[in-house]
């Protein structure tokens, strides 16, 4: 591990390429984006949607994802886009017209409701 050091911030780099930001007490491990969505076929959808989340991870740093179902109903869809280094070019992304047009392209069939969260503490049980 190599620790860089300075008076506001200090920037830790793990073997496991996980960062964390430390400022004035306050560790920020990453940014993570829950987006919320239904589709109109599940199994129709999730073909598409690998090829999409490759992509806007090359441009936005994002360094993994996942995606849930709900129990009663596998078209409402829950995905948590991990590790996004650039949050306002997510965002940009979001708010395109080419972006939203290749969601519906894959089965989105409802507005998105997206979130922006910075991660401050993870723990595997």
């Amino acid at each position: 591990m190599t620790v860089k050091t300075s008076t506001t911030m200090m920037l830790v780099h793990s073997q496991c390429s996980r960062q964390l930001l430390c400022q004035k007490g306050t560790v920020r491990m990453a940014t993570d984006i829950i987006v919320k969505h239904r589709v109109t076929d599940f199994d129709s959808f999730k073909p598409g949607f690998e090829q999409l989340v490759r992509a806007f991870a090359g441009e936005t740093g994002a360094s993994g994802h996942h995606v849930h179902c709900d129990v009663e109903d596998r078209n409402n869809v829950v995905v948590m886009v991990r590790g996004v280094a650039d949050a306002a070019r997510a965002r940009a992304l979001f708010a395109s017209s080419d972006f939203q047009q290749k969601m519906g392209a894959i089965g989105v069939c409802s507005a998105p409701d997206i979130t922006f969260l910075d991660r401050v503490d993870e723990q595997t049980y």
